[in-house]
């Protein structure tokens, strides 16, 4: 389960808020609350999910494993745009459901 605090994501570009529509929300988890990159707008907010992981390991040689895995879930979250001088733009409920984990994966056994 994947539980943040005080998320926030850089929004370059046009100022409107129909602009988080165009790609995947980048939302990186920032536990002291401040957003100290500089960035003229921002969101902040807060987001919770889950999903499953499937992986599968195949042994190459007596110590080396080769290891892939993929993920998918489900992701909810709760944010409020901010622009210049912290001038609240809009709020947001986003809701994410796919891949969320893709991992490949070399590993030496003692």
């Amino acid at each position: 389960m994947i539980l943040g605090s005080s998320v926030k994501s850089e929004v370059d570009g046009d100022p409107d808020p129909a602009s988080l529509d165009k790609g995947w929300p980048d939302l990186t988890s920032d536990l002291n609350g401040v957003n100290e990159s500089g960035k003229r707008r921002h969101a902040e907010g807060w987001f919770a999910g889950f999903g499953v992981t499937y992986g599968y390991q195949w042994m190459l040689s007596k110590h080396w494993n080769l290891e892939a895995s993929i993920g998918v879930g489900y992701v909810y979250s709760d944010l409020t745009l901010y622009g210049r001088c912290n001038t609240k733009i809009d709020t947001r409920k986003l809701h994410y459901v796919g891949p969320t984990k893709a991992a490949l994966s070399i590993m030496y056994v003692f």
